[in-house]
């Protein structure tokens, strides 16, 4: 599809709202949205749950092709704040509380299994001003990529620390990137 296709799709829906509101003046998430039209994904896994992983999950729902999203939050405070604001509506928003911190690298721990036939990954967590300008890596990807022992599509919300970091893993083949519509 073309950036201008989207665009009409997106326009013509009835969460046209929602979703140019997660985009805002800059594009911001569309090359994400643009990936899950076109490749409709199963299984998004999404470090960071919130706004994003609600109007995600509209969008999904809206192609109707039986894919779901997953939202990982590691601050109780935005998650509960997720919950008042009716963003955790479909119940897919989990909160984990541990988490790991090596230098510049931070880990969400959980269980891998039951993510493991995810199929689109996006890391728009943590918060790093929680934590310090130190921080600049997530590195849950490369703990699922190494888990499941598959290249798994990928879409880093600005982060250029953990845009850098997986290039230098070698990622970089399918990296969607973070992108203005171009129409």
């Amino acid at each position: 599809m073309t950036d201008k296709q989207v665009y009409d799709f997106l326009k013509e829906s009835i969460h046209s709202k929602q979703y140019f509101g997660l985009m805002g003046p800059d594009s911001k998430d569309f090359g994400a949205i643009k990936y899950i039209i076109e490749n409709k994904p199963k299984f998004v896994l999404e470090y960071g749950g919130g706004k994003s992983t609600w109007v995600l999950t509209l969008l999904i729902n809206e192609l109707n092709y039986g894919g779901k999203i997953v939202g990982i939050e590691n601050q109780e405070f935005w998650y509960n704040d997720h919950i008042s604001k009716g963003l955790n509506e479909f119940n897919n928003i989990i909160l984990i509380e541990e988490y790991e911190i090596d230098d510049n690298k931070f880990t969400y721990v959980h269980d891998m299994e039951p993510y493991k036939d995810v199929d689109f990954v996006m890391i728009d967590g943590p918060d790093f001003r929680l934590y310090g300008d130190r921080l600049g890596v997530t590195t849950n990807l490369e703990l699922l990529v190494n888990y499941t022992n598959k290249k798994i599509p990928y879409f880093i919300d600005g982060r250029r620390g953990t845009v850098e970091y997986y290039q230098s893993l070698g990622y970089e083949d399918y990296m969607i990137e973070d992108r203005e519509m171009n129409i």
